[in-house]
């Protein structure tokens, strides 16, 4: 059984339209911190861990990176940052 880390604060909710999207970021740098947030404002998870539960794999761009090779092994889709603030912006 997969734990999720305990929540510090809530978070306010702006929209649910990533509700039952769990986001795993890859590469993003400071830009994560910002993406986190909007994910969770908008109903999705975030997960800095590549677990069973992940949805779809966060990245800024294609990569080499474990958790990416992860991902199109196991058929999750890789989006980018532009793709949650269209999310954010519909």
């Amino acid at each position: 059984r997969e734990s999720w880390p305990a929540q510090t604060e809530r978070t306010p909710l702006f929209s649910l339209a990533l509700e039952g999207c769990v986001l795993c970021p890859t590469g993003l740098g400071a830009e994560g911190e910002e993406m986190s947030r909007m994910v969770q404002q908008m109903g999705g998870k975030w997960s800095d861990d590549f677990l069973h539960s992940v949805t779809h794999l966060l990245a800024r761009q294609p990569s080499q990176s474990a958790k990416y090779e992860v991902a199109i092994s196991r058929g999750v889709p890789v989006v980018f940052p532009a793709w949650v603030k269209t999310q954010w912006d519909s």
